[in-house]
């Protein structure tokens, strides 16, 4: 999924003349924390966070606040995994996009992109999860893969996090399926530790019986 499949090009934006009020006003019209700043030319000149005018004189323009724009935009090919760690590191709500001429084609709304990303296959399919730290001289991804394989499972989801001073590596994987006590037995036999799976006994035995709570409320 490109960035350019999330694009909205009628989201609304700032002009660098817009008064700190009208700027308000869209901001509170869109329940949004951030509006991409687009000038006559339309070129993205940055985004402005709602809280910087927030504790304003609402005198002035958006102009007035250009040291507090964020300079964060997207090119349309982009993946979409690429839209999420920016937006996850900036703690952004929307991202503007433009083209390669610099012109400003759209906004991508981080609503949207969670909401299109859960929609991935990886995250629909039902399946365990098993979160490990890996230090730094011991990550092997395709034994890791071949270990989970070995024990008739796929991985459909990894996700990385090192550190960067200490090396260490937080690894989260999701499974193609739900029986994974197995598979975390053999990854701690060669000595991978183990910080979190999903489901345990204790976990599958709690989803059955709110399973059979629910059932009861529907057999009246």
């Amino acid at each position: 999924m490109l960035a350019s499949e999330l694009v909205i090009e009628d989201f609304p934006t700032l002009s660098p003349a817009d008064t700190i009020k009208t700027a308000g006003k869209i901001f509170i019209d869109n329940a949004i924390a951030h509006l991409a700043v687009v000038n006559s030319s339309n070129k993205i000149e940055g985004i402005l966070p709602a809280d910087v005018i927030l504790t304003s004189s609402q005198k002035g323009t958006v102009a007035d606040f250009h040291s507090d724009f964020i300079q964060a935009f997207v090119f349309p090919d982009m993946h979409a995994l690429d839209v999420f760690e920016i937006v996850a590191r900036l703690e952004l709500s929307i991202l503007p996009a433009f083209d390669l001429d610099g012109n400003y084609i759209g906004t991508i709304t981080t609503e949207n992109l969670l909401q299109r990303l859960s929609t991935l296959y990886s995250f629909k399919q039902p399946g365990g999860i098993i979160e490990m730290t890996i230090g730094q001289n011991d990550l092997d991804v395709s034994n890791i893969t071949h270990l989970v394989e070995d024990n008739n499972a796929k991985v459909i989801l990894m996700y990385m996090d090192t550190d960067e001073v200490s090396g260490v590596t937080k690894l989260t994987m999701k499974l193609n399926t739900m029986d994974v006590e197995r598979i975390v037995a053999t990854l701690q036999r060669f000595n991978y530790k183990i910080d979190f799976y999903r489901p345990s006994d204790s976990q599958r035995d709690e989803q059955k019986e709110r399973y059979a709570m629910m059932m009861k409320l529907f057999d009246l």
